[in-house]
């Protein structure tokens, strides 16, 4: 019966209230469907209840089987319940505690519960054989335990004449607590299904009449202010500033007659209160010290604890560091609260029951836990989430709680390795990382991060060469934070106080492995660590125009992406190799006319593996793009959250381009919802000779997109078997011709069905032109989706779609009532004639770019003797092989060999330093004669206009041969 909220300084009264009494009262508890926490009941007995509640042993799981799965098994449909369906861990015939289930009632005190009787229906699931067995507890007395025949369940298939509905008789006087057990002894292969638990019973008593008086004090006040009734104190101290309120250690002494929650003031210079009984015993330390200060207004700031027994006691609260307020309210007895344990895989251990307002204690430890090989125990947390926070061990009990076990990877130093510390979150806690060390410091605010004093440190291992960068405050001192080497000898020296908040500054490592050590001269605050160790400093080579990035190399692409934004017009090659972000999302790229080059579209692997908690067309995207003129050749970007763990939505955007002319060659993009997204309505974006995969809606966004000579692949939308309908594109068209154009592309579909797109926004605009469909009969009806999702379509079209046999399977006709739901219908024709076919050629849709100009290749003519290669071509810059392994960037025409047998080849590049074809000496064709047959991934066939045919045709074709290493080639063959 408390009080509720109070105003920092009013005071109420609690104890002086009617007495409540019940006489004989019927009383039942229900848990419906039979697993919830809480137990429904009337209002009109609410208030002599403390608590229910349900509990459940460590070796069983629940999950929940609906109603309408029992409908017509027994004879009559439509009137079953939904059933907590209990299934144990581990066969055991006999009982035990870890097989349990608990429902339980607690009356205020003053209150009885006289039990009369508990009913439950109850269904076995599957075969003959498991059962259960009950008894229940009177105060924490356990009656004998009952055996339930397996003859009188009821099994969950029709014909069964056992009853599902069960009463269970109980002779017994009033009690405060009551609790009945089922106990399952089945095997781990079955399930005792449970639902509509009611205890029924009748309340008798008086609820005890509470004679404590609330009170309230302000601190920030000279003298303090607030009424203090009859028994309170407060001795010592003194009164600091109307901000912080008293400091030097204030003792405020309160008789108490049963449950009081009191509500202490913190400040960031706090420290902790101390909270003794009559006989001098610790009772609890309560942290005071939290983030901020109280302003003269603010009550923002607080620490709660509730004493939570009946008896009466004399506390006594020595409150440390600053105290701007004090309150004490008087309560009901907080009840007996469930502490939930869930292993690293999310499964539960198991879960026990604590008196609220005590000490946690753990029930379960590390040995308990699961810890992948590689990774180290960190702790238990209040949520499976990368927000949550740990729960230390003594941390009071105040609710429900839920402990997750955490386990994450153990840090190890390599010379690729890249570790971000931002130690400005709460959650930050140094001791989870191998590879950051503090001596001294703090954790102070989300905004300042740590504060650490003069003579305090930072150490970070390094493999060897290391860029570090520090995000500084412009609230530290001004003083000289000096970085050594494990031997003692300076690296750098940086000014701690930025000139403007979160200013960063970097220092670079050159040398062995050693441990570098940021000691600090003054107070300083730090935000955030970076540490990026690589292989070797990768510097801008002003006459190729390129950084030419070491393989495997993450971190010193991430540093030359970087340096590329600030300059804009050059160019990163990167070998074949792994480039992992790790979690990262959003890796911007900023600068105009950067292009990214990898040595072959399936071996060169850009990736990063989002948290599933950070799903989301905006937040996942491997790529941000917002400069003009990127591109991109011959490389795979892998945006690898894992989708089929990520529920109803699993949102993993490759590329989120908020640029124009951009620019993807022989590309291939790894998703499956939102892989690409072009996200600029007024945008030009073109690709060539790529690969797209995804599941739903996975080419997305507004502008105009060329997609030319393409493979989409509809991915299955479910782990494992061939399932569910993709679609492919959802255009978000606003003002343009034509949206998303598909020419000359090719569909693999690995899902059940799939429809060409659906519209998004605006006025959607796609088309689908000489596409080769692997699998027609998996188009669904409509072709393209007639319902949208906001807008129907404006222009949804397709054109000469033919199978992997070349034979046409487009329709003649297929006129489509594109609509939303309650609006406008819009019915079109879909299918063009070979004119209008034709206004969607590359040079009409892109009148004023010509993106295929970029990503032409030039050929090479290769010579080899005397020790070296030499060739000729219109080209200005070489990429050269040995053996199929980058070897040089060069714009000479020749190269010494090392003698061996090796076989050298040359690549020239394009306008946009994208490498062609692979060309070696004694080549006389387009295709070289070190690629077997077996490099060539496919060859197709078109007419100068675009068409795609089966085969070559009289007249003049344009055959594409496309390589296993990402590149591909086009010729012309005239037919006569």
């Amino acid at each position: 019966m408390g009080c509720g909220a109070l105003s920092l300084l009013a005071l109420a009264t609690c104890g002086n209230v009617t007495a409540q009494s019940v006489s004989d009262v019927e009383a039942s508890f229900l848990w419906k469907v039979g697993n919830e926490d809480n137990a429904e009941y009337s209002e009109d007995i609410a208030a002599y209840v403390s608590s229910s509640s349900l509990l459940y042993g460590s070796d069983l799981t629940t999950s929940v089987v609906t109603g309408s799965a029992y409908d017509g098994k027994f004879g009559t449909s439509g009137v079953y319940s939904d059933m907590a369906a209990w299934q144990p861990g581990t066969s055991k015939p006999a009982i035990s505690t870890d097989d349990m289930v608990e429902f339980s009632v607690k009356m205020k005190k003053g209150v009885t519960f006289t039990p009369t009787s508990v009913s439950y229906d109850a269904i076995k699931n599957g075969t003959d054989g498991p059962t259960y067995s009950w008894s229940y507890t009177l105060d924490g007395v356990e009656s004998e335990v009952v055996d339930m025949p397996d003859a009188n369940v009821l099994r969950d298939k029709a014909g069964s004449t056992a009853s599902l509905n069960h009463v269970e008789t109980i002779s017994a006087g009033g009690v405060r607590t009551f609790t009945f057990r089922i106990y399952l002894r089945c095997a781990d292969t079955k399930k005792i299904s449970i639902a509509n638990v009611k205890l029924n019973g009748k309340l008798n008593g008086e609820v005890e009449k509470r004679k404590f008086v609330n009170f309230a004090v302000d601190f920030r006040t000279n003298p303090y202010t607030g009424e203090l009734p009859s028994g309170v104190s407060i001795a010592g101290g003194a009164f600091h500033d109307a901000q912080h309120g008293y400091q030097g250690t204030p003792v405020v002494t309160v008789p108490v007659d049963g449950p009081v929650k009191f509500t202490i003031g913190s400040c960031q210079f706090g420290g902790s209160a101390v909270v003794k009984n009559a006989a001098g015993d610790v009772l609890t330390t309560i942290d005071t010290k939290t983030p901020g200060c109280d302003s003269q207004t603010s009550t923002d700031h607080f620490a709660t604890w509730t004493y939570n027994v009946e008896a009466a006691e004399t506390l006594t609260f020595e409150l440390g560091g600053y105290c701007p307020f004090f309150k004490a309210e008087a309560c009901d007895l907080l009840p007996d609260f469930k502490v939930s344990y869930y292993n690293t895989d999310g499964s539960l251990l198991g879960q026990t029951m604590i008196q609220g307002g005590s000490a946690l204690t753990y029930k379960f430890s590390e040995s308990d836990v699961k810890v992948p090989s590689g990774s180290a125990f960190r702790g238990w947390f209040n949520s499976d989430k990368s927000t949550g926070s740990k729960v230390k061990e003594g941390t009071i009990v105040q609710a429900n709680l839920n402990l997750y076990a955490k386990a994450t990877s153990i840090e190890t130093v390599s010379t690729t390795a890249r570790f971000i510390y931002d130690i400005a979150k709460a959650n930050f806690y140094v001791e989870d990382h191998e590879c950051i060390a503090f001596t001294g410091g703090t954790w102070h605010d989300a905004q300042h991060g740590w504060v650490f004093s003069n003579g305090n440190s930072i150490s970070v291992p390094v493999a060897g060469n290391a860029i570090v960068s520090v995000v500084n405050c412009l609230y530290s001192a001004d003083a000289e934070a000096v970085v050594t080497d494990a031997e003692g000898n300076e690296v750098a020296k940086f000014n701690a106080k930025a000139e403007t908040d979160g200013a960063e500054t970097s220092f670079k490592y050159e040398g062995d492995a050693t441990t570098l050590t940021i000691t600090f001269g003054g107070t300083a605050y730090i935000h955030k660590i970076s540490v990026f160790n690589v292989v070797d400093f990768v510097e801008y080579d002003e006459t190729s125009g390129y950084y030419i990035i070491p393989a495997n190399d993450v971190n010193s692409f991430l540093m030359a992406l970087s340096d590329a934004n600030s300059k804009g017009n050059v160019r990163i090659f990167l070998p074949d190799g792994i480039y992992d972000l790790g979690e990262t999302v959003l890796t911007n790229i900023s600068g105009n006319n950067i292009s990214i080059i990898g040595q072959s579209m399936d071996k060169t692997i850009i990736r990063n593996a989002p948290l599933i908690e950070n799903e989301g067309i905006g937040s996942t995207a491997t790529f941000y793009v917002t400069g003009t003129g990127t591109y991109f050749q011959d490389l795979t970007i892998q945006n690898a959250l894992d989708y089929y763990k990520s529920g109803s939505a699993g949102r993993a955007v490759c590329i989120q381009d908020k640029g124009t002319r951009t620019i993807c060659k022989n590309v291939k993009m790894l998703s499956y919802q939102d892989t690409y997204y072009s996200n600029n309505n007024s945008g030009q974006f073109y690709w060539e000779d790529s690969e797209i995969h995804g599941t739903v809606d996975y080419i997305c966004g507004g502008g105009d997109v060329y997609f030319n000579r393409c493979t989409l692949v509809n991915e299955s939308r479910k782990e494992g078997v061939k399932y569910g309908s993709d679609v492919i594109a959802a255009p978000y068209t606003n003002g343009s011709d034509w949206g998303y154009v598909f020419n000359g592309c090719t569909i693999e579909n690995l899902a059940e069905s799939f429809s060409f797109a659906r519209a998004w926004g605006g006025t959607p605009r796609c088309a689908f032109l000489n596409t080769t469909i692997n699998q027609p009969s998996e188009v669904e009806a409509t072709r393209y989706q007639a319902e949208g999702m906001n807008v129907p379509a404006d222009k949804f079209v397709e054109f000469n779609s033919i199978d992997a046999n070349g034979s046409v399977v487009s329709p003649s006709s297929n006129v489509i009532k594109f609509f939303i739901k309650g609006g406008s219908e819009n019915a079109k024709e879909t299918i063009l004639t070979a004119d209008e076919a034709a206004a969607y050629a590359l040079d009409k849709v892109f009148t004023n770019w010509a993106p295929a100009e970029a990503t032409a290749q030039a050929t090479v003519a290769v010579s080899q003797e005397d020790g070296k290669i030499s060739w000729t071509s219109d080209a200005s810059t070489f990429a050269v092989f040995k053996d199929g392994v980058f070897v040089t960037l060069t714009s000479e025409k020749e190269y010494a060999t090392d003698g061996s047998e090796s076989v050298y080849t040359v690549r020239a590049a394009n306008s946009r330093g994208g490498f062609g074809k692979a060309f070696a000496a004694g080549d006389e064709t387009a295709v070289s004669d070190v690629v077997s047959d077996a490099d060539v991934v496919s060859t197709s066939f078109f007419a100068l206009s675009g068409a795609r045919l089966s085969k070559l045709q009289r007249g003049v074709n344009i055959v594409v041969t496309t390589f296993a290493d990402g590149s591909s080639v086009a010729s012309r063959v005239i037919v006569k």
